[in-house]
């Protein structure tokens, strides 16, 4: 299922538009950046910090969640964008590890510890899963691989 959006503009204090500004995103009460997505099927990921819009418009898909940025010492509230009326996402979380690494870390927004399936060369592989936090999980495996890890809730 498709990722919401999520849709604010940007100000600094004087009023003047936050337009062509780079801005963090992260998840309410967190210091890591939040995985970002130009789409909704979360293909095509964005560099966080973003680029707001010449208007000051900060546009992005992520998993559903509650979103803050910093602009100017101030922390602002990303709403979902209304206009997107698609199904939300909420059940699994597909990560590809495209660079060969014995440890995969991956941040998730389950909320709790999720199942995980993990697939070397489409095959069905066991390694050493952990949940260091209710949103994140860890895999280690014997040596640097690539390979595609599904997170069930």
């Amino acid at each position: 299922m498709p990722f919401p959006a999520y849709s604010t503009f940007l100000s600094f204090p004087g009023g003047e538009p936050a337009a062509d500004w780079p801005v963090g995103v992260f998840s309410r009460g967190s210091t890591q950046p939040t995985l970002l997505f130009s789409d909704s099927v979360a293909t095509t990921p964005l560099a966080n910090p973003v680029m707001t819009d010449g208007e000051g418009r900060l546009f992005f898909y992520a998993a559903p969640g509650d979103y803050m940025v910093p602009l100017a010492g101030e922390w602002f509230w990303v709403p979902l964008d209304s206009s997107v009326t698609e199904v939300v996402w909420s059940n699994l979380w597909t990560h590809e590890q495209e660079t060969p690494s014995s440890v995969w870390t991956i941040n998730h927004h389950f909320g709790v510890s999720p199942s995980v399936e993990i697939l070397i060369d489409g095959e069905s592989v066991e390694s050493v899963v952990t949940h260091p936090s209710l949103s994140q999980t860890v895999i280690t495996h014997g040596s640097d691989i690539t390979g595609i890890a599904y997170l069930r809730r």
